[in-house]
């Protein structure tokens, strides 16, 4: 199984979580879930694992502490506090700009970890805004924020969009730094400061999907024009 189609695997699997979430409000199945997923990613990346000093690397290694803190705050957030998950999930956010940075410094960039770094950033923001509606936070316009990213990747397989590589955009990241500062902020404002920037998040996340998808869109046409001429 090759990574990409591993991923597209994933999102489906998570797809099918998020819904079941908004019938039972369980945390439970991602958490089985994700974890089986990146288990299985591991698995099939062993062999670009093992060429990395130590074993699988030290960004990868910090990527996984992330994983492993979200998976966690998951099965304990209901032992904790509104402010308390807050301040956990300020403390995980520097880890993703430093695994980045570990992965720079140390050579140590891979396919399998540039996905499993975006898959795990999609789980954190999944669960803390899901955490968000248990908690009465957020109402269902939460969801959006949640499982974006699983809708998205199940549109592009319908419309066959996803044998065209995705661009990464420049501002992707920038929106997913502002998205984890809500995200985290969410927990600790009072409520009429939460709604606007829930809200200026879900805007800033669907503007930055829609780019994304107008650029497959441009891809495919220069793809049918330049199948045309030849």
């Amino acid at each position: 199984m090759n990574l990409s189609l591993w991923n597209r695997y994933h999102c489906f699997a998570l797809l099918a979580s998020s819904v079941a979430f908004l019938f039972f409000h369980s945390l439970l199945l991602f958490v089985l879930v994700g974890s089986a997923s990146m288990i299985c990613l591991f698995f099939i990346s062993r062999n670009e694992l093992k060429n990395l000093k130590p074993y699988g690397g030290w960004a990868n290694r910090v990527t996984g502490f992330r994983f492993f803190a979200t998976m966690l705050l998951a099965l304990i957030y209901t032992h904790l506090s509104n402010a308390q998950i807050g301040i956990w999930l300020a403390l995980v956010i520097p880890f993703d700009g430093l695994d980045g940075f570990l992965a720079r410094k140390r050579n140590e960039q891979t396919n399998m970890g540039t996905y499993f770094d975006m898959e795990t950033d999609v789980l954190f923001v999944c669960i803390a805004a899901c955490i968000l509606f248990i908690r009465g936070l957020a109402g269902y316009e939460i969801f959006i924020i949640a499982f974006i990213r699983y809708f998205y990747v199940f549109i592009v397989f319908i419309l066959n969009l996803h044998r065209i590589k995705e661009q990464r955009t420049k501002i992707g990241p920038v929106v997913a730094v502002y998205v984890f500062i809500v995200i985290s902020l969410a927990y600790w404002v009072q409520e009429d400061i939460r709604i606007l920037l829930i809200y200026s998040a879900l805007v800033l996340l669907m503007i930055s999907f829609s780019y994304s998808f107008a650029l497959l869109l441009l891809s495919k046409n220069r793809i049918g024009e330049n199948s045309v001429h030849i």
